[in-house]
């Protein structure tokens, strides 16, 4: 992709700038011998209860973890990462992913202690992706790159025409696991998942900011043509693409054979997921605010933040608003559904924990930095970052070290 149109699309998604070129090195904090013993105990992508391997919780973005959220979570450990966070955790067999400044980090989800840290030689915005033992992601210099989740050594890595900012997705057929991705070069590409070798790329309009949602053998992923589009993950044929009216930089939660996404004309917008056709919008019109973060869907309700400074829950039926929580900033993270309540960070610097029946306001802590990661919600865990670079865990009370 030429650099003009590089730096165009990072200035539209308010990105750190030209990535840097770098030498890649490991550094191991822990030893991974007992990780590696526990790790071989899960059987390949089998995903430990509570896990939260990928962007949004699973492959269909829901945003819905698998246990309620503590009550009243008091803070067990907290972490400098020595970077700006703009990518968002995820937890897999007692370990936190996250990318910071150019770096990977493995931490130990039980006290937040280093495990080992791959320096990408730029900025690491994407969410990664655990799955089979292996963790890949894609950086601003438009590498994509599969490590191994134990040791955070380097398997492969593939070299795209853009910056990687979205999540990855992973699907598998007759030929064995492949990932799949979004590139601002305007491709979906999708990758053999041993060996990085390409299997198939889909072009698209524009360029593709956001997580790709796996539905049903379908890829989907929203562009910045202003369109929804969807294409056979098994080869990467087109099956239909929806125009939307703005950008569409958000992730598409799929749920009930509905596809929902917001996006920047201050709209959300329900599709229909075997032909795209569209079942309802909410918001949208003049001085309406962009939808930056992906929506969660449960038990007919879609909750969706927005840079009006508000939550926003509306019927997966019909999309008539529920309620409305308004916040001190933007709200750029994604918000997770757990049990019956709303997890979700602000650009105030407070992660917030909602009901989900009124919205109304249950707890909340200042991080002292505006969050704009999504947060990932395990057993009992909730663990978020905020962009100065720091990660914390909450958890039950009882169990909270002074930060």
């Amino acid at each position: 992709m030429k650099a003009a149109k590089a730096r165009t699309l990072i200035e539209l998604a308010v990105l750190w700038g030209a990535a840097l070129a770098g030498a890649v090195v490991i550094i191991a904090f822990r030893g991974p011998a007992a990780m590696r013993e526990a790790a071989e105990e899960v059987p390949e992508a089998t995903a430990v209860a509570g896990d939260w391997p990928i962007f949004r919780g699973d492959r269909r973005l829901s945003g819905v973890a698998d246990a309620p959220a503590p009550d009243e979570p008091a803070l067990l450990w907290t972490r400098e990462t020595g970077g700006a966070v703009k990518s968002s955790p995820v937890v897999a067999s007692g370990v936190v992913y996250i990318g910071s400044g150019n770096a990977l980090h493995a931490l130990d989800a039980a006290d937040g202690a280093a495990i080992w840290r791959f320096d990408a030689g730029a900025p690491v915005e994407a969410p990664p992706l655990v799955v089979g033992g292996v963790v890949y992601f894609g950086t601003l210099d438009g590498v994509f790159l599969a490590l191994d989740a134990v040791e955070g050594s380097e398997r492969w890595r593939f070299q795209g025409e853009g910056p990687i900012t979205g999540s990855a997705t992973w699907a598998d057929g007759e030929a064995g696991r492949r990932v799949i991705f979004g590139s601002h070069d305007s491709i979906l590409y999708c990758l053999d998942a041993a060996t990085g070798e390409e299997v198939w790329r889909a072009e698209t309009g524009s360029y593709l900011l956001g997580p790709v949602t796996l539905a049903d053998g379908t890829a989907l992923v929203g562009s910045c043509d202003a369109k929804i589009h969807a294409v056979a993950a098994a080869n990467g044929s087109p099956l239909w693409q929806t125009g939307v009216d703005a950008y569409v930089t958000a992730g598409v939660a799929a749920a009930g054979g509905r596809g929902v996404v917001g996006h920047y004309g201050g709209e959300v917008v329900c599709v229909n997921l075997s032909d795209g056709s569209v079942v309802w919008k909410y918001g949208g019109g003049e001085g309406a605010e962009p939808f930056i973060s992906s929506p969660a869907v449960m038990e007919g309700r879609v909750v969706i933040g927005s840079r009006d400074n508000s939550l926003h829950c509306v019927a997966l039926d019909g999309g008539r608003p529920l309620w409305r929580f308004l916040a001190r900033g933007e709200i750029d993270s994604s918000p997770v559904i757990a049990g019956k309540q709303v997890v979700v960070g602000s650009g105030d610097g407070r992660l917030y924990i909602l009901d989900l029946d009124d919205g109304g306001e249950l707890w909340s802590y200042d991080c002292g930095s505006p969050i704009s990661s999504s947060p990932a919600v395990t057993a009992g865990m909730i663990v978020t970052a905020a962009e100065d670079g720091a990660v914390r865990a909450f958890g039950k009370p009882g169990k909270a070290a002074e930060e």
